[in-house]
């Protein structure tokens, strides 16, 4: 079951849930556009009514389960990592902000970073998520162990 944000006692709800995340790491990033259809003579259109963005992110916790965390409807957002794995998650931050987008200035936004930040410059120097939703579940699988895991995939470059 799905755990919607909506207000700040359901962000302190996840963070406490999931202990923020802390020590966690992204394993998994999904982004899925519906809205743009390609016609029969090979051309491409776009229908806004029929618009979603979707990123589903899964991260592992320290109870070896999988967090998995849904935004729709997305205004931004960025996911680190380095060429073989992404950064540990130090403590996740989540915050309900509005007037972000010129667009819709009165609209609530939801911001996700997988780091603290006090300022959107911060933003830039971790993962982040900015959509008009969100919500989170504890997944029914965990992660493979890390003795499952291939020998050649484990092992890093020697530099």
């Amino acid at each position: 079951m799905f755990h919607e944000i909506k207000t700040q006692k359901d962000i302190e709800e996840f963070i406490d849930k999931t202990n923020a995340l802390h020590d966690g790491e992204i394993i998994d990033v999904r982004f899925s556009h519906t809205g743009i259809s390609k016609d029969k003579k090979g051309g491409y259109w776009f229908d806004p009514s029929r618009t979603k963005l979707t990123l589903q992110i899964l991260v592992t916790s320290l109870w070896d389960a999988v967090i998995e965390i849904e935004f729709e409807d997305l205004l931004h957002w960025q996911v680190k990592g380095s060429l073989y794995t992404f950064d540990d998650i130090i403590e996740t931050h989540v915050k309900i902000d509005s007037g972000l987008s010129t667009l819709s200035p009165e609209q609530d936004w939801i911001i996700w970073s997988d780091d603290t930040f006090t300022t959107m410059d911060d933003l830039k120097d971790c993962s982040y998520v900015i959509a008009k939703s969100m919500k989170w579940r504890i997944a029914e699988a965990a992660p493979l162990p890390l003795s499952d895991i291939p020998a050649q995939a484990s092992r890093l470059p020697s530099f």
